[in-house]
Order: structure tokens, then sequence, then C-alpha cells
């Protein structure tokens, strides 16, 4: 697996799976944090950071202001990539109702190579607003669905009149329930999902005609005192199989992590 920054040092990678020549999704590791007390308001992989090498991934943190240190973990494992994701808070105020937002795409319009992913987006014209609108009103409305307590729910904001027209060109809504924790989109020829979890709930967001990409909300702390910091992990790639065996794959990603969450509680008792 290859992890590709077309933004120099900065949070935003381009993914190209093992066995394959060209990258299948974009990640951006956060697209921003938000909360009472964040000052910071733009994109968040915009920062230039440092960056390192390390066994199958990367590692590197970037600074947001005077205000929060990002450091992002990410680990390649075949189709997809497993993340961790650390927000500190290197200010003197306490802040408060803390969230990221995660975007990840199956497109990278305009880039330095400019890509989409045809298994999910038929041939066209590689521009980014002509895949955002078929995005919007062929794929999404019966192939983007976000993985809830309930099943699996729909995303698109008006399936039945998906008209790009009729919405902003930037009109990503999140949920007004927190109940989500995963996302997923299904390929044209079905058999392969792009997806996104984590190991916290979730807000998940419509999509929109800007772009082909989705986009997830993972909760990240109640209260961040100075000085600490709040961690997340996730997993973002590629599933070969059915809504159900993706649905099983997640679930034993899910039940590692309380299983891991566990060990770790033991350990500061002892």
């Amino acid at each position: 697996m290859e992890l590709l920054q077309q933004t120099q040092n900065c949070s935003d990678f381009d993914i190209i799976p093992d066995g394959e020549i060209t990258p299948a999704f974009r990640v951006l590791l956060p697209e921003w944090i938000k909360g009472n007390g964040v000052k910071h308001t733009g994109l968040l992989h915009v920062i230039p950071g440092t960056w390192k090498r390390k066994n199958s991934g990367m590692e590197g943190q970037f600074p947001v202001d005077d205000q929060l240190t990002i450091k992002v973990a990410i680990e390649g494992r075949s189709n997809e990539i497993g993340v961790t994701l650390t927000v500190v808070n290197t200010s003197h105020r306490r802040l408060t109702d803390l969230w990221a937002n995660i975007c990840t795409s199956l497109n990278h319009l305009p880039g330095n190579p400019d890509w989409c992913n045809k298994h999910f987006l038929p041939d066209m014209e590689p521009d980014r607003y002509l895949q955002g609108r078929c995005w919007y009103e062929k794929i999404t409305p019966t192939r983007l669905f976000a993985l809830t307590g309930s099943g699996w729910i729909c995303m698109h904001p008006a399936p039945d009149a998906p008209i790009a027209d009729r919405v902003p060109l930037v009109s990503f809504q999140p949920s007004s329930e927190a109940d989500a924790y995963a996302c997923a989109v299904e390929s044209l020829e079905g058999g392969r999902f792009f997806f996104q979890t984590w190991l916290t709930h979730c807000r998940w967001c419509t999509p929109c005609p800007e772009n082909a990409c989705m986009h997830l909300e993972p909760f990240l702390t109640d209260i961040l005192a100075p000085g600490k910091s709040a961690t997340i992990q996730g997993k973002i790639g590629i599933h070969r199989g059915t809504r159900k065996s993706l649905e099983e794959h997640i679930a034993l990603f899910r039940a590692a992590g309380r299983q891991a969450r566990q060990v770790v509680r033991k350990k500061i008792e002892l």
C-alpha cells in the first residue's frame, strides 16, 4: 500500500491499495475540529506538519494556531487503513464538546495526478463538479448509507428527488442524532464498498454536489483541559463482499477495540 501526500506535509492522503497502480480513495485527517472554545474555523488538512514513514504507514503532527496539536498515525492494511487521531489542547483554556469531521472521497480533482475510482464513478470527464453532480444525483440516492444502532439508513437528503440545482454546491448537513458509527457507498457493479468507521459515536453528513465524498463527524470528548488529549481510532478502506459481510467486518473491528480498551483499563487498575 502507498500513502501519497499530494499537498506536501499535510494530512491529506491518496491511498493506493496493494496490487493497484492508481489511488482508490482519498482521506482528510481531519478536515476540521469543532467545539466550544475552538478558535480555528478553517480547513485543517492544508496545514503543514512534520511526518515520518513508519513500518507500513506514516505518523505526523501539526499545530492549529496556538490552541491545538493534531497527531495522526496511519497503518496500511492491504485495502484499508487504520487511523489513530489525537487532539491535544495546547492552550490555557478548557475546550468542550469536541467533534472531528473526516472527509473521505473517491476522486482527487484537481490533483497531480488527478484520478477517480471508476468502480464507484462512471467513466466521465475528469471534472470535480461534474463528478460531484453525478455523485449527488445518480450514486448516493441508492448507494450511500450510514450504519447506526438501528441498522443502515440512507444518507441522501432527498433520494426521491435528487436534483443538484435545488441545494447549495456545498451543503453538508450533519444528522441531528449522533447515532452512527460507520458509513459506506456501494460500487456501480456491486460487490465492493468504500467505507469509514470509528470507535466512537458519530454524526453522519448528507452528500452534496461539490465532490464525490462522504463525511462522518466522530465525537472526541466532552471536556479537554489544557495539556490533555483525546484519541479516537478508525478504519477506512475498500471492502469486497456484501453489505452484510461489511457489517460483520465493522463489528469485528469494534469488538477488537472494546477488548483493547478493557485491557488498558485493567492495566490502569493494577
